[in-house]
């Protein structure tokens, strides 16, 4: 190769070095036994270690086992079908374990043989968390925080399908405050919605971890308890929720006396069907409340 040749090549390799270098991506190729010919300076600076110390290493060196493991396994997806893959993949940097897109590729010589892998990878930790924030706000009742009705039908369906697949008991319950209207009216939304918010942490302090305690409107709310031994335990879990609920409210200088009422209905018993079920629910619902609220009852 003459000299013109030589500084053609010198100057594309420093040509492709400058762009990779001053890349917000992490950019990086590794021959086919996965040791590192090369990175750029944004791999550098997040594994705070000189570009040419990663040469000639596996990641297995580098990263811990788990994820060393899950990189190669990617490399060698690449590297068996010859083709561009794009995979999500984490690695910890600083302490922390991010999250990173990874587009993977071939590299191959003149004749198209593969001699080595590519990597161009950017971080997208903080959109996958505003992702899942965006996925749990359209999932939870804003002003509460518990689940709302799309989440409640979701956990409600799943609880049905393992109570069938086990043999279970599930108990669906509707629980509502006695004469809430009149607070709204006498008082205010505002304060009303204090209520409400007082409502849904006591029933979330009441119940279970494993139970659901959604808001369907106003001041009706569900609860769903699961992996019950008796209907009796439902009962007495609904009674100390009832319980609970029943009391003096202390809301901006007002004294709001409170009760609730609760329909109680059982699967397989009372309906095997979510809208049945809480259909069930509601009617010992009005039940409760014909027969002198501040009560539970069940279907």
């Amino acid at each position: 190769m003459d000299k013109p040749e030589l500084d053609q090549l010198q100057q594309r390799l420093n040509l492709f070095e400058a762009l990779a270098d001053n890349a917000t991506a992490v950019i990086a190729a590794k021959d086919l036994d996965g040791r590192y010919l090369y990175v750029n300076q944004e791999y550098s600076r997040l594994f705070h270690q000189e570009k040419h110390s990663f040469c000639g290493k596996t990641d297995h060196e580098i990263f811990p086992e788990d994820i060393a493991t899950a990189f190669r396994q990617a490399d060698l997806q690449v590297i068996e079908k010859q083709e561009v893959i794009t995979v999500e993949e984490k690695a910890p940097v600083d302490g922390q374990i991010r999250d990173y897109l990874s587009i993977k590729f071939p590299i191959t010589d003149s004749e198209g043989n593969i001699f080595a892998t590519g990597l161009v990878a950017t971080d997208i930790t903080e959109r996958k968390a505003a992702e899942q924030e965006v996925l749990r706000l359209s999932r939870v009742d804003h002003l509460t925080q518990v689940a709302n009705r799309s989440l409640l039908e979701q956990r409600l369906g799943e609880a049905i399908e393992k109570a069938k697949a086990h043999n279970q008991l599930i108990g669906v319950a509707i629980v509502d405050l006695d004469e809430f209207k009149p607070v709204n009216d006498t008082y205010g939304h505002h304060v009303g919605d204090s209520v409400l918010k007082l409502m849904a942490e006591r029933l979330m302090h009441s119940c279970r971890s494993s139970d659901t305690v959604a808001r369907l409107g106003g001041d009706e709310f569900v609860v769903v308890l699961e992996d019950l031994e008796t209907m009796q335990d439902a009962i007495s879990s609904l009674h100390r929720s009832v319980e609970t609920l029943h009391d003096t409210y202390h809301i901006e200088s007002q004294t709001i006396k409170l009760s609730a009422s609760a329909g109680l209905a059982f699967y397989p018993h009372h309906g095997t069907e979510i809208f049945t079920l809480l259909k069930a629910a509601d009617e010992a619902l009005y039940k409760a409340k014909n027969q002198g609220r501040n009560q539970v009852q069940v279907a």
